[in-house]
């Protein structure tokens, strides 16, 4: 019966051996190299260059990474998919559109008499657009649970 007890306890302690090397910092270079081909992937996704998505993830082996940005590259070709611009720059801000569409995509200029969102409206009404550097809050908003529990 000792014996049945003890080797189930080895064996319990034996598989949370991943649980301690990643609580360590022991990485795992297989789940390492597969991370290193996605980001490779995501960075030929999204239209950044082999050397843009190099010094991005400087964290990760190069030779991973060109790998799975070369797998995407072919799966785009084949597919003939374009690439999809990102929406964040590399410090996680918003990117500005506006400023690197072509000329020819851009709004037609509005003109001075009417008001084109650098001074306020006459009558003292806002811009529905908030303004040229106005951003959108697209983060999803908390209900208010005092006036949901007053309903009930």
């Amino acid at each position: 019966m000792k014996r049945i007890v003890l080797s189930l306890l080895m064996l319990s302690s034996l598989s949370a051996c991943d649980v301690l090397k990643d609580r360590m910092g022991i990485k795992d270079p297989a789940k390492v190299e597969a991370e290193a081909k996605a980001v490779g992937a995501s960075c030929r996704l999204s239209g950044r260059s082999l050397e843009d998505c190099y010094n991005l993830n400087e964290s990760y082996p190069r030779a991973p990474i060109y790998s799975g940005w070369k797998e995407m590259n072919e799966y785009m070709a084949e597919r003939k998919m374009e690439a999809q611009p990102p929406s964040l720059g590399p410090d996680g801000k918003p990117l500005d559109r506006k400023a690197s569409e072509p000329a020819d995509k851009k709004e037609p200029a509005k003109e001075e008499g009417k008001n084109g969102g650098k001074e306020p409206a006459k009558d003292g009404a806002k811009t529905e657009s908030g303004g040229k550097d106005a951003i959108k809050d697209i983060r999803p908003k908390k209900p208010d649970l005092a006036k949901e529990a007053a309903k009930h």
